[in-house]
């Protein structure tokens, strides 16, 4: 960072109406916190000479994401008016998407920024981990009602009736979180349905989480609705897939805060 700093803060005292210097100072502090405050005054400064450039506003942009969310997104916005294949711009405002919190829309922009540019690797790997985050995410309450189901059905006895109302419940909560799955998924663009569809059978670790989730989930209903003699086995058994899914969820985890999928 120090020599590629350096050598902008050079190139704009050499030629201070060089809207490229700017630029280049401004992308080259973007990631340092100390250097922040410097890199969005160079980016304002290359806005102001180049302001019809889609390079000035994304470097306005870039400057200002970890300062301005709102400045970054209109200068995001202004770049992609300016150049609407930008890639990167389109990246970008994903980014945000995501650090706000909408990773379904984020998801969304990292496939139009890798439809945009596809040698670029970036967009690719921000939605695979857009992707993991919002199937992997959306799973989670299933497993804490398995758990819930679980133990409790463990605690009961043979002859109680208790059972058969829990599995109708059980049952129920499972039918609803497969009809709200089948919707998102069906709102998300086809290239999405897709990749996820692609993610879930090349990558190991997150179909096999998907995997034991549902096996899990049909060894608790069956020990729930089926014979009482065989409940407790087909709960119990219902454990095994479960511990499976949750260390293959924190593994899942693990790759997705470093960006490894």
């Amino acid at each position: 960072f120090e020599e590629s700093a350096a050598a902008a803060r050079e190139a704009t005292r050499l030629e201070p109406f060089s809207w490229p210097a700017w630029v280049q100072l401004a992308t080259s502090g973007s990631d340092v916190p100390a250097a922040r405050t410097e890199a969005w005054e160079a980016g304002r400064q290359a806005v102001h000479l180049a302001p019809y450039e889609s390079a000035s506003h994304l470097a306005m942009g870039v400057a200002a994401m970890d300062l301005d969310a709102a400045t970054a997104r209109r200068a995001f916005a202004e770049a992609l008016r300016l150049n609407p294949g930008d890639a990167q711009a389109i990246n970008n405002l994903a980014l945000l998407d995501g650090r706000a919190g909408n990773i379904r829309a984020a998801a969304d922009g990292f496939a139009r920024a890798a439809s945009a540019d596809p040698t670029e690797e970036i967009p690719r790997r921000n939605l695979r981990i857009a992707l993991v985050a919002m199937l992997m995410y959306g799973h989670v309450g299933v497993w804490v009602v398995f758990v819930v189901f679980a133990r409790v059905a463990r605690n009961l006895s043979e002859g109680s009736p208790v059972p058969r109302v829990l599995g109708l419940v059980f049952a129920a909560i499972v039918a609803v979180a497969v009809v709200l799955g089948v919707r998102q998924y069906r709102r998300m663009p086809v290239g999405l349905r897709r990749y996820a569809l692609t993610l879930l059978r090349r990558d190991l670790v997150f179909g096999g989480w998907s995997a034991a989730l549902v096996v899990a989930v049909v060894l608790l209903g069956a020990g729930l609705l089926g014979p009482a003699g065989w409940r407790h086995e087909l709960v119990n058994a219902g454990l095994v897939p479960m511990l499976v899914g949750v260390g293959l969820f924190l593994v899942a985890r693990w790759r997705l805060k470093r960006g490894r999928f």
